[in-house]
């Protein structure tokens, strides 16, 4: 389970909060107010570390799968790479 797990840090360097990744092609599923802490929201980038690995990588929050976190608080996020090895979605 842990290969499909991934941190979200924020400009000082310290846990926004927690990401799944969802896919093969590099998406990740997280909450929008986790997106925030990292100091971004829809069309920004933020960073993300893969616990499988200890990779970090930039991954844009897309505009499309944006919900407002005080309603349905959900973020998708898109990796710019490919997943490392060793990280894999979650079943």
């Amino acid at each position: 389970m842990t290969a499909g797990i991934v941190r979200t840090p924020n400009s000082a360097s310290t846990t926004a909060g927690t990401g799944f990744i969802v896919s093969t092609d590099g998406l990740i599923a997280t909450c929008a107010h986790v997106v925030e802490a990292a100091d971004g929201g829809p069309g920004d980038t933020v960073r993300v570390v893969f616990h499988a690995t200890g990779e970090e990588q930039e991954a844009l929050v897309k505009r499309a799968w944006w919900r407002d976190p005080d309603i349905e608080d959900i973020a998708i996020l898109h990796l710019e790479g490919s997943l490392p090895e060793g990280a894999t979605p979650l079943d």
